[in-house]
């Protein structure tokens, strides 16, 4: 079940860092694949542990929150990081 909830979580970090990298292109920035990949497996890791979390409470679309944690929270996190609160 955790493996879905990584699935999940990553591919809500995907369909946002697609959504960033065309951005990125269009303005005609280069990709920073190290940069792009931590996020893709922070946001999985993020789905992961949303899902184990709330699993109990949310049992039939667990995946949902899963989706959404890696699409949001990833987001989320990077914002804190450049802010330096972290």
């Amino acid at each position: 079940m955790v493996w879905e909830f990584l699935a999940w979580g990553a591919l809500g970090q995907l369909i946002r860092s697609a959504i960033g990298i065309r951005k990125a292109a269009l303005r005609g920035d280069k990709l920073n694949f190290p940069h792009w990949f931590s996020s893709v497996i922070l946001g999985a890791v993020i789905g992961a542990i949303s899902g184990a979390l709330f699993q109990p409470y949310v049992p039939i679309n667990t995946w949902v929150v899963s989706f959404l944690a890696g699409y949001a929270g990833t987001d989320y996190i990077e914002g804190l990081t450049e802010k330096k609160v972290i």
